[in-house]
């Protein structure tokens, strides 16, 4: 359900304590014109606008499309509405209007799928035909992230990104033989039985996809022998798209971001394997259950945490984390902005501090997450 919130602020009166405070001493670039149902015409608050004409206004909000842009000379600055919103709100300390809290967001109401996790659940016989782990290693000759070499081209990539402090990396992730490919199975850790896998390339001199994700149907064996209808097969395929779905633990709080290795950085923790899949993800989950949303510092998981918690959900504030360890780390400015999701964030913060470790990271994250509609400015 999307928050009934209202600041009592419209988009023009926000408009004119930007440019208040953007231009305290020129009372001509403090006016706006929103004559124009559809735009508001507006001296640029981005690049100071005209400095030879100060009535010129190259500024326009463009209330169909919700967008920003500037047609001055030297700026052309073209940013969404809710960017342009949020980047003011910050500065100059303001309430958002009630445009940036009314966004229609779609419905993420999909009780089939929320019943086929329900049923997998409680259904032994369709778990007793998924796949052994121990049986699918053997067969490919896959080898424990234990007894990779530690030359292994497999093992330098896992130092490289850290994944060796995460949470069950060590027991869903296997090697070749020859080192080239990493297998991490969507596993339950109860019977050790799968849902599927993914594999990733190492070898450089790879051409192919660096990535495939795995499902029942796509497995190099005849499913048909396991006993599978089709229906329970398209089930099985479906669920295996939520990785770590069959660990977690109702009682606390359950986390869903967006990339497999990040999702074993963070306790009872699912990913989704794309942005584009976490509505879907949500709807698999019990209604009862308390559920946090932290995807990618990117425009498209920006885009969905603003969606998010406008429904009520508690969403991870990246542009708060960013801000607080740029002033931490003024030093490392650059590193910081590289900072695009939750195994970056664990590199940089286990590098400027070697006794770095899970537990703590997981209470640092815990600290920037909030279901505030006004802590939107902050995603």
């Amino acid at each position: 359900m999307m928050l009934d919130f209202d600041t009592n602020t419209s988009i023009q009166d926000f408009l004119k304590e930007v440019l208040i405070n953007r231009f305290p001493n020129e009372p001509i670039k403090q006016t706006i014109d929103d004559s124009n149902p559809s735009k508001i015409n507006i001296a640029c608050p981005v690049c100071g606008d005209s400095e030879k004409k100060h009535s010129k206004r190259r500024g326009n909000i463009y209330l169909e499309s919700n967008t920003y842009k500037c047609y001055n000379d030297g700026c052309m600055v073209f940013m969404e509405l809710d960017k342009f919103i949020s980047r003011f709100c910050q500065k100059y300390d303001l309430f958002p209007p009630d445009i940036f809290v009314k966004q229609k967001t779609k419905s993420n109401v999909k009780s089939r799928k929320k019943l086929s996790l329900l049923n997998f659940l409680i259904n032994e016989e369709l778990k007793n035909k998924l796949i052994d782990l121990d049986y699918f290693t053997y067969r490919f000759s896959l080898k424990p992230m234990d007894d990779f070499s530690k030359e292994s081209a497999c093992m330098d990539y896992i130092k490289s990104r850290k994944l060796q402090d995460s949470v069950g990396f060590t027991e869903c992730c296997y090697e070749t033989s020859d080192s080239k490919k990493m297998f991490i199975f969507n596993k339950d850790n109860v019977s050790n039985k799968i849902l599927g896998y993914s594999v990733r390339s190492i070898d450089p001199g790879y051409t192919g996809p660096k990535y495939k994700m795995m499902n029942y149907s796509e497995i190099d064996r005849d499913v048909s022998k396991l006993g599978m209808s089709s229906s329970e097969l398209n089930e099985i395929d479906f669920l295996n798209n939520i990785f770590n779905v069959l660990n977690i633990d109702y009682n606390k709080p359950i986390t869903i971001c967006e990339g497999q290795f990040d999702s074993m950085f963070v306790y009872n923790c699912i990913a989704s394997t794309g942005v584009g899949k976490t509505q879907d993800t949500i709807s698999m989950l019990s209604s009862e259950a308390n559920i946090r949303i932290l995807l990618d510092n990117d425009d498209a998981g920006r885009s969905e945490s603003i969606k998010l918690i406008q429904q009520g959900y508690s969403v991870f504030m990246w542009s708060k984390l960013i801000q607080d360890l740029k002033k931490d780390f003024s030093d490392k400015i650059i590193k910081v902005k590289n900072i695009i999701d939750i195994n970056a964030l664990y590199e940089f913060l286990s590098s400027v501090n070697s006794s770095y470790d899970i537990r703590e990271f997981n209470d640092t994250l815990d600290k920037y997450f909030s279901n505030s509609a006004f802590d939107m400015l902050y995603l």
